[in-house]
């Protein structure tokens, strides 16, 4: 036999139920501290880990200001070459090309042009076009209201396709004529003195492949190419008129003297 002392009192010998429930009860309140502690260590991961969620949350954040910033700064470095070039190119053309290119690297599309309403017809011609088969495009014709282009002339509002194969409005002869289809498009029409002159159109060979900013940035870009357009219209519809001032002033002088010749005979025979 042995005996079975108190922790507190070794001189005090104690029975072995009062050991049991002694040591029962020493076990329950170290397993509830136990838990107690896990519960509380838990609750400090929970809280790390939504921590790390909201940084996340907020690197992203940040990411895609700055690429918003980026893609503004980018813009306006776009805006204001395109100016320079208006104002030190003379050639329409030129200016037009040059806008294009331009558009062509802001927005990393496959191809872009420009086209302008014939006042006779009011078809769409493509005047100007870089990239993926672009002397093909050149030239073509397009009904009123014909394809996304059509649409956008028509409405004078933008469109902006994802997928031309889920819009029926896609004009698909261009895509047979090159054998090649450009998945997205963007376009927004040209604009002078409320009057839509064409439009300026952007394509891609990725769907989807086009968002609101980028609309803006073009629409911005639109009118500043309308504008050039415009100008150049007006300063061929002053030299016409002055063409045809200098004709008629040579014609009268002309008429003058032939009168005066006329005159002159009369004269002499008189």
């Amino acid at each position: 036999s042995f005996k079975i002392t108190s922790c507190l009192n070794p001189s005090r010998p104690i029975s072995r139920r009062e050991f049991g429930a002694n040591f029962r009860k020493k076990l329950s309140d170290t397993l509830q501290v136990s838990d107690s502690d896990a519960c509380r260590n838990w609750g400090k991961r929970m809280t790390l880990e939504e921590a790390q969620d909201k940084l996340r949350e907020r690197e992203e954040q940040l990411a895609r200001k700055d690429e918003e910033l980026r893609r503004r700064g980018s813009e306006v470095a776009l805006v204001t070459r395109v100016s320079q070039a208006f104002s030190s190119l003379i050639d329409l053309d030129r200016i037009l090309i040059t806008a294009l290119e331009e558009v062509r690297r802001l927005l990393e599309v496959d191809a872009c042009s420009i086209w302008l309403r014939d006042a006779k017809t009011d078809e769409l011609v493509c005047e100007y076009a870089i990239g993926t088969h672009s002397q093909t495009v050149r030239g073509w014709r397009l009904a009123p209201g014909q394809g996304i282009a059509g649409m956008a002339a028509q409405s004078g509002q933008a469109v902006i396709v994802p997928d031309v194969f889920a819009d029926p409005r896609h004009f698909t002869g261009v895509d047979q004529r090159t054998g090649q289809t450009l998945r997205s498009i963007l376009t927004v029409p040209l604009k002078a003195n409320q009057e839509v002159i064409g439009v300026l159109q952007v394509l891609d060979l990725q769907e989807h492949r086009f968002a609101e900013n980028d609309r803006a940035a073009l629409e911005l870009l639109a009118a500043i190419v309308s504008m050039a357009i415009d100008n150049a219209r007006l300063k061929e519809r002053l030299w016409q008129a002055t063409e045809t001032k200098t004709l008629l002033a040579e014609e009268v002088s002309q008429c003058g003297k032939y009168h005066l010749a006329l005159i002159a005979d009369l004269l002499f025979w008189a």
